[in-house]
C-alpha cells in the first residue's frame, strides 16, 4: 500500500483498516504491528466510507454511485453482502453501543442503521448526518443539519437540543457526564448531557485551526484533540490535551501533517497516515513500513 487516505478504527479493538484513495484496503493489527490481509473493495474517495467492527472481523466500505455499500471478511477479503440500492453514501460508522449495527448517511434521503452481518435494514433516521453513542450512559447524539439532539437510547426520546455553533460537526466525544462537540471552522464546546444544553465551557478555534478529531482519554481524564489549520499549509498538526472540566489546554504535542488521523484503543493511541502510532499518554511514537 502506498499513500494512506482512509483510516478506520474501532472503539477498543486493535485491528484497524487502512486504504488508499479507492478500492484497496489493508487490515492491520496495531498490537503485533503486522498486516493481516489486503484486498480490493468497492471503496471510493470522499466522506468517511470505511469502518471496521470492534472484533476486527468485518469491514464495511461505501461508494458514491453504482456499487453502494459492501461488507467484507477481514481475514480473506470475501464479500459478505452488498447493498447496490444505497447510493451516494457519505458516512459509515459502527455503533459503539452495539457493534452488530452500522450507521450510514447519504447525500440525499434518510440515514439507516444496518445489520453488519446481513446488510438488512434495522431502522431509518430522517435528517441524521452523524450518530454517536455514549458508553457511560444510555444516551446518543443525533447530529442533523438544523440541530444537534441528545436522545435516550432505545426510545429515541429527545432529552435536549444543543445549539449549533457553525455549519457542521467534525467529531464528538463523551466523558462520564459531559459531551464535547468539535465543529468545522468553529469551537470545541462541552455540555452536561444531563442538563439543558447550556455549555459548560467553549474553546474557540485558534491559529492552529479546528479540532478534526477528538476523544476522551480515561487515564488522563482529559479530552484530546487533533488540530488542523485551515489557513496555513505549513502549520503542523498538534495533539491538544484539554481539561474536561474547564476547557484549558494543558499540553500540546506536534505530530507533523498527516492527511488522516484516528484514535484507537479507547483513546490510548492515535493512528496517522504518516504510518505512526502515537501513545496519547506518553507521546511515544512508533512507525511501521
Amino acid at each position: 500500500m502506498e499513500q494512506i487516505r482512509h483510516i478506520a478504527t474501532s472503539f477498543n479493538g486493535p485491528v484497524i483498516a487502512l486504504a488508499e484513495f479507492e478500492k484497496k484496503v489493508q487490515i492491520f493489527d496495531i498490537n503485533s504491528m503486522g498486516t493481516i490481509a489486503e484486498f480490493d473493495t468497492i471503496l471510493d474517495f470522499g466522506g468517511r466510507r470505511l469502518a471496521i467492527a470492534e472484533n476486527g472481523k468485518i469491514c464495511v466500505c461505501g461508494c458514491w454511485e453504482r456499487h453502494g455499500i459492501g461488507a467484507y471478511d477481514t481475514a480473506t477479503g470475501k464479500l459478505i453482502w452488498q447493498r447496490k440500492d444505497l447510493k451516494k453514501v457519505q458516512h459509515i460508522q459502527i455503533l459503539r453501543a452495539d457493534e452488530t449495527k452500522v450507521f450510514t448517511s447519504f447525500a440525499t434521503g434518510a440515514s439507516r442503521i444496518i445489520d453488519i452481518n446481513t446488510g438488512v435494514d434495522i431502522d431509518k433516521i430522517s435528517g441524521a448526518q452523524l450518530l454517536f453513542n455514549s458508553k457511560y450512559a444510555s444516551v446518543d447524539i443525533v447530529d442533523k443539519s438544523s440541530k444537534i439532539q441528545v436522545v435516550e437510547r432505545g426510545t429515541g426520546k429527545t432529552k435536549l437540543n444543543i445549539q449549533r455553533q457553525s455549519f457542521g460537526t467534525l467529531d464528538i466525544a463523551f466523558s462520564e457526564s459531559s459531551v464535547a462537540i468539535s465543529e468545522a471552522a468553529g469551537p470545541l464546546s462541552c455540555y452536561n448531557i444531563h442538563g439543558f444544553g447550556k455549555p459548560l465551557w467553549r474553546l474557540p478555534m485558534d491559529k492552529d485551526g479546528h479540532l478534526l478529531r477528538i476523544c476522551y482519554n480515561e487515564q488522563l481524564n482529559m479530552f484530546v484533540g487533533v488540530s488542523l489549520s485551515s489557513t496555513s499549509k505549513e502549520r503542523p498538526r498538534k495533539l491538544k490535551y484539554i481539561d474536561k472540566d474547564n476547557g484549558t489546554i494543558e499540553k500540546e504535542l506536534i505530530i507533523n501533517r498527516p492527511v488522516e488521523a484516528e484514535f484507537a484503543l479507547n483513546g490510548q493511541v492515535l493512528i496517522t497516515s504518516d504510518r505512526e502510532i502515537i501513545n496519547v499518554e506518553t507521546g511515544e511514537k512508533k512507525s511501521w513500513v
